[in-house]
């Protein structure tokens, strides 16, 4: 805003649009969060919407879902379960091991200091243990870690990029994590099926799964 403001660098000024989210990963395999009513209880203490506008104003859009819009599978009228009240599993305090993916650190450092305020509030203490590729190679080697702050840029606009780099067990990135025989068997069909509402259908499913099992 500051640079569109400057008279003498408006007429050089220009922005360009990329397709990307940025979201936490919830560690379902091992450690606290590996208890399901747990992390409904995390997923359900975050006020995205919230954090999100205060750090990123015009520049992003709060997501209630992973798919986002313009791509099969994202649901405009789907709405976050988040709650006003603290779920009953944060009424003790939770200590989570937090990774923060370079690029995340780097492009949303405001927004991670706003959901780091967020789990606090709810009874949650988020301890660092990862900032670097580096560090981040080796929490994903021994697993341990309970959640990751990162973002994914999607190569083409298509929901298969997204979930298969992300979820399949084989190649996403964070399959390790949360990924399941069942997610798998819908990605794979997602990705035979020819027919746009087929599709969407079954990227609904796979969102479905998501915010049931509260992995993301």
């Amino acid at each position: 805003d500051a640079l569109r403001a400057d008279r003498t660098l408006q007429a050089r000024f220009f922005e360009t649009h990329r397709l990307s989210v940025a979201f936490a990963a919830l560690n379902s395999r091992s450690g606290p969060l590996a208890d399901v009513e747990l992390r409904r209880a995390v997923v359900r203490a975050l006020d995205v919407e919230t954090p999100v506008r205060r750090a990123m104003g015009r520049f992003a859009r709060p997501a209630p879902s992973l798919i986002p819009p313009g791509l099969l599978g994202h649901d405009s009228g789907f709405t976050s379960p988040a709650g006003a009240e603290l779920p009953a599993a944060l009424s003790h305090d939770v200590t989570l091991r937090v990774a923060i993916a370079p690029g995340f650190g780097r492009s949303l450092q405001s927004l991670s200091v706003e959901l780091f305020a967020a789990l606090e509030r709810a009874g949650v203490r988020p301890t660092v243990v990862a900032t670097t590729t580096e560090e981040l190679e080796l929490v994903r080697a021994s697993h341990e870690v309970d959640l990751v702050l990162t973002s994914w840029v999607i190569d083409y606009p298509d929901t298969d990029s997204l979930l298969m780099g992300l979820i399949n067990r084989a190649e996403g990135a964070y399959g390790w994590m949360f990924g399941s025989a069942e997610l798998d068997s819908l990605i794979e069909r997602g990705r035979e099926q020819i027919d746009p509402a087929a599709r969407h259908s079954t990227y609904r499913q796979v969102e479905a799964l998501l915010v049931r099992d509260a992995l993301v």
